[in-house]
């Protein structure tokens, strides 16, 4: 074990840590505010009986426009941390997959 994190310690490159970290926490952080919305749509559909618009409308002029954000500093952090280990061990295991893929015989079709 020891010996495959050694191996594998050169192909860690933090900048794809951190930039697929900071790209999926952005993309899901961005969709925030369309969560809100449905959420509160489907704890109290006799409020906000009046569509999405009607209810964000409602939401902002209750809670301020920071209401349509609530959640979003938790939501930022879990896509970091997820997109971050997802896109960084992508990139460092994908040489050694390939590697020990190609020396795998092909199927061989009757």
């Amino acid at each position: 074990l020891l010996a495959a994190a050694t191996a594998l310690a050169p192909a860690l490159d933090s900048r794809v840590f951190f930039s697929g970290g900071i790209a999926a926490a952005i993309t899901h952080t961005a969709s925030v505010p369309i969560d809100v919305v449905k959420t509160r749509i489907q704890l109290e559909p006799v409020r906000f009986n009046a569509g999405p618009v009607s209810a964000a409308q409602v939401i902002v002029s209750e809670e301020g426009a920071k209401g349509l954000l609530s959640g979003a500093g938790p939501t930022f952090i879990g896509y970091f941390v997820q997109g971050s280990v997802k896109f960084g061990l992508y990139d460092a295991l994908k040489p050694i997959v390939a590697a020990a893929a190609s020396e795998l015989e092909a199927p061989r079709l009757a």
